[in-house]
């Protein structure tokens, strides 16, 4: 099948357009000899593309045939409408509308524009141009505000740009807006499903082929989810030395995501920082947190109840978001290549919390603990790498913190419900 991607410029499978050649009066570029990647010389790729121009001047239909017609055809096309006047961006756009532009190779892609000059207009990247995936989401809303006053922040929604197919726009999103550096919290929000694995996977493996490419810096938002396999009596500290243990879906897609920037540090060189909260709360956190459950219950007096594993009650290491906004600026501003745990050192289990709610909100609330048949993960951070990386170290205690959260909360209730996001990103 030939799709037409200008009246008389189109691509197809070299083995599909044998089939029907006898009956189209075209010229055949056959461009199977190139890779599809980056890589092949100037020269050879000019040759195809001026090949095509000339049959296209002497008014003749032309078919660019690579072995699917997908990637090297279409690739080759854009060089000929580029070569023919138009910009990568409208270039970018007709391929968009004509074909599926997302299994094209972008480094190739990037090969073809840089023959024609146009990469240069965005080698001078502006370093206070941070694209944040995920700005609607509970850390994302409170991010975006702290960064506005330094930067020029650009938040694309989903129904702008779907990170989880949409690579080429992302790319030429990158370069229309000259982007410099892409912080990356976005997660679906139905984090512990299959498919919220497979989406994050392909934003993630996205967003480090655009950094890649265009050479950018990228921080990623991961978590102590990532040791939730260490199941004990004894609380674990997390530090560099540590090996990530993950245990249930959305601790198995993080490390997916880690290990995929450590594949691209290892073969690219890319300009990394993995940043990985304790348990976060705060203003504007998801009502169906436990937190939240525990507030709820003490407005109403009611008893409040929390778990006891085998193991135990959980323990976690429960960092504020306004020390991890903190954090990240100064990441953002350092750009430290490195993974780091982020938290306060102190470990709380989920039961003292319960405590904590019903002294503060003066609920009277009495506190049950209920069984569960299981075991769970009780880690928390050795804060010492993130002062030693960063000269940071958490300054809100949790009495404290909870109290603030309990103040937002109250004053919040009558109008508080789950916050609304952008298609399905968090």
């Amino acid at each position: 099948m030939i799709r037409w991607i200008t009246d008389k410029l189109g691509t197809a499978s070299y083995y599909d357009y044998e089939e029907i050649r006898s009956t189209i009066d075209a010229v055949v570029i056959d461009v199977r000899e190139l890779t599809d990647r980056e890589g092949n010389t100037a020269g050879f790729v000019m040759a195809k593309i001026q090949a095509a121009l000339k049959a296209l001047r002497d008014e003749r239909n032309v078919v660019v045939c690579c072995d699917k017609g997908i990637s090297r055809s279409n690739a080759i096309v854009a060089g000929v409408l580029m070569a023919s006047g138009m910009s990568y961006e409208d270039v970018v756009g007709l391929l968009v509308e004509k074909v599926a532009v997302s299994d094209m190779n972008l480094g190739l892609l990037h090969d073809i524009r840089s023959l024609f000059g146009d990469a240069q207009e965005q080698d001078q990247k502006a370093a206070a141009n941070i694209l944040v995936t995920g700005s609607t989401g509970f850390v994302g809303r409170a991010l975006v505000d702290a960064l506005r006053s330094e930067y020029n922040v650009f938040c694309p929604h989903r129904g702008e740009l779907d990170l989880t197919r949409d690579l080429h726009l992302l790319d030429l999103y990158v370069k229309k807006n000259n982007i410099g550096f892409i912080m990356h919290l976005a997660h679906p929000r139905m984090r512990n499903s299959v498919s919220a694995m497979a989406e994050a996977v392909a934003m993630m493996r996205n967003i480090l082929e655009v950094c890649r490419l265009d050479e950018l810096g990228v921080l990623y938002l991961s978590g102590l989810v990532v040791f939730s396999g260490y199941i004990s009596d004894s609380v674990l500290e997390a530090r560099s030395s540590l090996e990530p243990w993950p245990r249930g879906t959305y601790a198995e897609t993080k490390f997916l995501c880690e290990e995929l920037i450590g594949l691209y540090q290892k073969n690219y060189g890319l300009k990394a920082t993995v940043l990985r909260p304790a348990a976060l709360y705060g203003r504007g956190m998801d009502r169906a947190t436990f937190i939240c459950k525990f507030f709820e219950a003490a407005m109403q007096g009611a008893t409040i109840r929390t778990h006891r594993y085998r193991n135990g009650p959980p323990i976690f290491d429960f960092l504020y978001l306004d020390d991890l906004i903190d954090v990240i600026r100064l990441a953002l501003h350092i750009r430290p290549r490195v993974t780091l745990n982020i938290g306060t050192g102190k470990g709380t289990s989920t039961y003292e919390i319960a405590q904590a709610i019903s002294r503060i909100s003066s609920s009277g609330s009495a506190v049950e603990m209920i069984d569960i048949d299981d075991e769970t993960y009780k880690v928390i951070v050795d804060p010492s790498e993130a002062r030693a990386y960063l000269g940071w170290e958490a300054k809100t205690d949790l009495e404290t913190g909870i109290k603030e959260l309990w103040e937002w909360f109250s004053r919040s209730v009558s109008r508080y419900v789950t916050w609304p996001v952008e298609g399905s990103y968090e």
